[in-house]
């Protein structure tokens, strides 16, 4: 193990002791050798420490009182030794090469001092949600300004960039999104490998009106120091109040979800001052409920119930966006339908595009959002073969939606561009003349296009010699 420098895998747990073992069970496969794996309990109460034990000296297990996972981490640091450490939830799970190419990325460049990757979401019980796309790398202090894009599980990081952020800095930058911030503005460079190295779970819920006040009081206090303290991209600094924006947003969401409808007014209210130009596109303002309201990470149990107690507690200012709820409540609609055809459930599935058309008849004859919700759902799913899905979807389409089927070849093509390029940045190269082929049957207008003529003529290669 001499070429292998020494990883730390830090786990903090609390009362996880029926879950705890999966997570442990998927470090143990990592095809990496040179590892320490520390769990350290921040004071479970249940048989947490019984089922550590049974690991012997597989795991280094330390306990403490209950402080929290950001003194659970630090803990972890403090009394670990590896060059790199990763922290991981006690109910996520690690794919076996994942250290490995983590850390030969590191080796080819060492300037870098994170590497995270692609994931997927996964449900309670495992099933698969959603993946990633396309993930920043390099100078991330604008994107990281934004939201937090790494699962907490992805990053690989040096020691020395967890050093940057000193004992007496404010508790705010131990989280998740500070520590990254953090190491962003620091200099540190962020490499990714863009294929899901981990699966990160989402169990939905609503969180109570002191945790969401307690996150609002943090992301604020981050962003002003980001903003007064640090040096930024030009950019960044230009997109302020966008940024600031899409904070106040993602924050009244979690306010609309636990039911705290004067909180929620006053954040949405906030939005809309930072971004008055999303009242004059009301598209756009919802594009982001959906996204929210859609995404494993907004945790929305009942997407529908979500968008219906936002506007029965629209703020004043949104008082001109009440006109459009039947055809928000359809886009939802449609969005779930979706993913009960990806999830073999096509009776439901047709069943809830039947409740989209309903409320919103003139989507047959305007599909852009239909189009735009099944093309959101087939490239997050990262289907093996996008053709089958968009097939199943038009095969079980309710009575009298048939204008429907006058879209299916354009988006077969766009669906099969991005599979493409989405392959063609990861590396997989053998799937893209496919893809690309029966993007131009569907399309033959891309035929213009020089980024897809790129692709397809850089990739034949690799194709022929699969093939």
């Amino acid at each position: 193990m001499s070429d292998q420098p020494l990883v730390s895998i830090i786990i903090p747990t609390f009362n996880r002791a029926k879950s705890i073992s999966e997570t442990l069970e998927s470090v143990f496969k990592l095809t990496y050798q040179n590892l320490e794996i520390i769990v350290v309990d921040d004071g479970s109460t249940d048989d947490t420490a019984a089922v550590i034990a049974s690991y012997g000296d597989k795991v280094r297990y330390h306990h403490h009182e209950n402080q929290g996972v950001e003194r659970a981490r630090r803990l972890g640091v403090q009394v670990s030794k590896g060059a790199y450490i990763n922290f991981l939830d006690d109910d996520d799970l690690m794919i076996p090469d994942k250290i490995e190419r983590q850390v030969k990325l590191f080796q080819e460049h060492p300037q870098l001092g994170i590497v995270h990757c692609g994931y997927h979401y996964i449900d309670k019980d495992g099933g698969l949600l959603e993946t990633t796309g396309q993930l920043p790398e390099g100078d991330v202090r604008k994107q990281l300004a934004w939201g937090c894009f790494p699962w907490s599980g992805g990053p690989l990081v040096r020691r020395e960039c967890l050093e940057v952020i000193g004992e007496n800095e404010h508790r705010d930058w131990h989280g998740d999104w500070g520590m990254w911030l953090r190491v962003a503005l620091a200099g540190f460079y962020f490499g990714c490998i863009q294929e899901p190295l981990g699966s990160y779970r989402i169990v939905p819920g609503s969180m109570t009106d002191e945790k969401v006040a307690n996150a609002e009081r943090l992301v604020f206090h981050i962003l002003d120091e980001v903003f007064t303290k640090y040096e930024l991209p030009p950019e960044t600094l230009i997109e302020k109040n966008q940024i600031y924006a899409g904070w106040h947003f993602w924050i009244a969401c979690r306010y609309y979800v636990g039911g705290f409808w004067e909180e929620a007014k006053r954040s949405l209210t906030s939005t809309l001052t930072y971004r008055p130009d999303l009242l004059e596109k009301p598209d756009d303002l919802f594009q982001l409920f959906y996204w929210d309201a859609l995404s494993p990470r907004g945790r929305v149990g009942n997407p529908v119930k979500f968008i219906s107690d936002i506007f029965d507690h629209l703020p004043e200012i949104a008082a001109p966006i009440r006109i459009y709820r039947k055809r928000f409540l359809a886009r939802i609609y449609m969005g779930l339908a979706l993913h009960d055809y990806g999830a073999d459930r096509t009776d439901a599935g047709r069943h809830k595009l039947t409740e989209a058309l309903l409320l919103d008849p003139n989507s047959l004859q305007q599909p852009d959002d239909f189009l735009v919700s099944l093309y959101d759902y087939a490239s997050k799913m990262r289907l093996t073969s996008p053709a089958d899905y968009v097939n199943t979807v038009f095969e079980n389409l309710p009575p009298h939606a048939d204008a429907l089927l006058k879209t299916k070849r354009r988006i077969l093509g766009n669906i099969n561009i991005a599979h493409a390029f989405q392959d063609y940045e990861r590396g997989d190269r053998q799937h893209v003349p496919g893809r690309v082929i029966t993007a131009l049957y569907n399309q033959p207008h891309l035929l213009k296009n020089r980024g897809v003529l790129s692709i397809l003529v850089k990739s034949l290669p690799s194709y022929l010699k699969k093939h």
